[in-house]
């Protein structure tokens, strides 16, 4: 996909972030998921999770939508490693942005209900509600009380993600392992031994320009 600097205020691509517990394992996250081609679900999500008798179905691959000169002030949280795709292959495996319902506000009290109706009833309705529920999250705005997460802009597939090389359509690696990282990719071509990613790598620290340049090439 072409990068079109017009819209740096609303990314064009959704970032999955890779993490560990240090930087080695978090880099050997990222290696395994790219040779694996799948992103697997890990967690249960959305502000109805603590209801659900099956949690495995509220599990979701998470990404956000952050502009990419802005990764940076995720990076604490989220870690320097991602992999970057369109909107439209991540709408294709059925991606969505999440809802963020502001706690005891109208909407979540709205929800709230629909939960316990929907639960009640059972059938078509509790099948439908469970298929929304992890695209809504409770947001509580209470500054340093805790971590105001809406801000990351997260989309959220409800299943594992697969993924062909070619839909990859760039790295965030550290800029000092991106000659590791790419050696690593020629060796897989030459020796077969796995696919080989030939996409940009960036930054998460990286200037504007910068990573302009790098996609635009």
């Amino acid at each position: 996909m072409k990068y079109n600097k017009n819209w740096e205020d609303m990314s064009e691509f959704l970032i999955h972030f890779a993490k560990g517990p240090d930087q080695d394992s978090a880099y050997n996250a990222i290696m395994g998921i790219l040779f694996d081609q799948q992103i697997k679900v890990m967690n249960p999500f959305g502000f109805a999770k603590k209801y659900a008798t099956d949690k495995e179905n509220q599990k979701s691959v998470c990404l956000s939508e952050t502009p990419l000169h802005l990764l940076e002030r995720i990076s604490q949280r989220r870690g320097p490693y991602g992999i970057g795709f369109t909107k439209s292959f991540i709408t294709s495996k059925g991606g969505n942005p999440i809802l963020y319902a502001q706690a005891n506000g109208p909407l979540f009290e709205g929800l709230e209900k629909l939960t316990h109706i929907s639960l009640s009833q059972g059938g078509e309705l509790e099948e439908s509600f469970w298929k929304i529920a992890p695209f809504i999250d409770q947001v509580i705005s209470k500054p340093n009380k805790r971590y105001q997460f809406d801000w990351e802009r997260e989309w959220r597939i409800n299943e594992n993600l697969n993924f062909k090389v070619t839909d990859v359509e760039f790295l965030i690696i550290p800029e000092d392992l991106h000659e590791a990282a790419e050696g690593f990719f020629l060796d897989a071509e030459v020796d077969n031994t796995g696919p080989s990613y030939k996409c940009p790598l960036i930054d998460i620290h990286w200037s504007l320009d910068k990573i302009r340049n790098t996609l635009s090439k």
